[in-house]
């Protein structure tokens, strides 16, 4: 792994799970880290875990959604260490596990305006400074691996995720001549505790024991944070857009893209 001393790492939705992990690993790493959640409480038990490692950890309260709290985010990183190397755009919620029919506007508002909106008002805050880089620095947007499969149930966050998807790739043309890389994560199953983590939010409330119970078939059986964490690094510095981690679901990718490949008129 190239060396990360001395580089700044912004992360978003760092107080638990793959930014928790994210933070982790950057910090033993040597990198400067910015760690910023909605939660401040949940975000300070975490970086007690990150102490004394000759490095900056600071920490900051945001919520993503609210674009000029990312914009005064910016502007104070730049002001305290005068560029940024890595921006993870990670903050992100499951929202509502109901039937579409069954969704109410707050459900498709959560997912939409923290997945999609969040990733947008990051990409805006840090993009401009960033791009003054003489050096290779990178935005890394986690999706899902539901931006590239689908199934019944969850579909705001089905369309966020795939939504945050085409953000990136739409990104990735728009910096191809800079020294911005784009990278887009999909990963599969992770033991994290996103189903529970919005379930204070307005949403509908008739889905929070599913998604209990898919938080805990999470945390039994999906990669952990730390291990995804290492994945997202490494293909990250090897400079792939498409971070895809989880293989149990290749079968079911590639069988959609072939229908639609398929489907696309040939004259």
């Amino acid at each position: 792994m190239k060396s990360l001393r001395g580089k700044v790492a912004v992360i978003t939705g760092a107080a638990s799970g793959i930014g928790e992990a994210l933070c982790d690993l950057l910090s033993r790493a040597g990198a400067h880290v910015v760690a910023c959640d909605i939660n401040a409480a949940a975000l300070a038990t975490a970086a007690d875990h990150w102490r004394d490692r000759g490095v900056d950890i600071l920490q900051r309260q945001v919520d993503v959604v609210e674009a000029i709290q990312m914009e005064q985010l910016a502007a104070d990183i730049e002001s305290r260490f005068g560029h940024v190397d890595m921006l993870f755009n990670n903050a992100g919620v499951l929202g509502s596990a109901s039937l579409m029919s069954d969704l109410s506007a707050a459900d498709w508002s959560l997912c939409m305006n923290v997945n999609v909106m969040g990733v947008v008002h990051g990409v805006q805050a840090f993009l401009p400074g960033m791009r003054r880089s003489v050096q290779n620095v990178h935005i890394v947007n986690t999706a899902s691996i539901a931006g590239l499969m689908r199934q019944p149930r969850m579909a705001p966050y089905y369309a966020s995720k795939s939504a945050v998807l085409a953000i990136s790739e739409v990104l990735a043309l728009e910096c191809a001549d800079d020294s911005v890389q784009i990278h887009v994560v999909c990963p599969g199953a992770v033991a994290t505790q996103i189903g529970t983590a919005a379930l204070d939010r307005e949403q509908q409330g008739d889905s929070e024991d599913a998604l209990t119970a898919f938080s805990a078939l999470l945390s039994d059986t999906g990669m952990t944070p730390a291990t995804l964490a290492g994945k997202i690094i490494q293909k990250m510095l090897e400079g792939d857009l498409y971070i895809i981690t989880h293989p149990e679901h290749s079968d079911e990718i590639e069988q959609r893209l072939t229908t639609m490949i398929e489907a696309l008129p040939r004259s």
